[in-house]
């Protein structure tokens, strides 16, 4: 159990948690429907790059 534990990481939760925050940030206030509409326009963007390839530089890495 313990190397379940190790090997986890939360990068993809992380990602998943700020991909609202570009759209809807705490700084503004918005009204109720606004702010629906811009947490599933992130829903939507996160979708849509969840299985793009990872850029690589011109050594490949």
């Amino acid at each position: 159990m313990m190397e379940i534990l190790i090997d986890a990481t939360t990068s993809e939760l992380e990602s998943v948690n700020y991909h609202p925050l570009m759209y809807a940030p705490k700084r503004n206030a918005f009204s109720y429907a606004v702010y629906r509409c811009r947490c599933q326009l992130a829903a939507m963007d996160y979708s849509k790059h969840l299985n793009r390839p990872v850029l690589l530089d011109k050594e490949g890495n």
